[in-house]
């Protein structure tokens, strides 16, 4: 006989791993900045004469703003077409109004709004 699942233990099963994800991207976020920081702190090291909090801070800053900046360029990246980066790509029409979606894989148009999220 097959075993019942429990709600309730689904709920907390999925909880724990959404936090368990949730806390691996943030620990991976900071070895990033760290390490970034370390970087910077090096640099400013050789560079200058300031004391250690000066340069502690200007370096955990600085990092903190490259990796905002970084993250912000890769989220403009992500808003352009696939096919102005790799020609080779030859640009998906919309089945509806014929316009280039802006990747092969989308299942929304930004020109007429169509949307074939649902359609099997």
């Amino acid at each position: 006989m097959p075993k019942q699942s429990n709600p309730v233990r689904n709920f907390f099963a999925w909880l724990g791993l959404l936090i368990t994800v949730g806390v691996l991207g943030l620990l991976l976020w900071l070895i990033a900045l760290g390490a970034l920081a370390g970087l910077v702190y090096l640099g400013l090291s050789l560079c200058t004469d300031w004391n250690f909090v000066a340069k502690l801070a200007t370096s955990i800053l600085a990092s903190f703003i490259i990796l905002k900046v970084l993250g912000l360029v890769s989220d403009v990246f992500d808003l352009l077409p696939e096919w102005w980066f790799d020609p080779r790509k030859k640009p998906t029409p919309c089945p509806h109004c014929g316009k280039n979606l802006r990747t092969a894989l989308a299942q929304q148009c930004r020109h007429c709004g169509a949307d074939w999220h649902s359609e099997p």
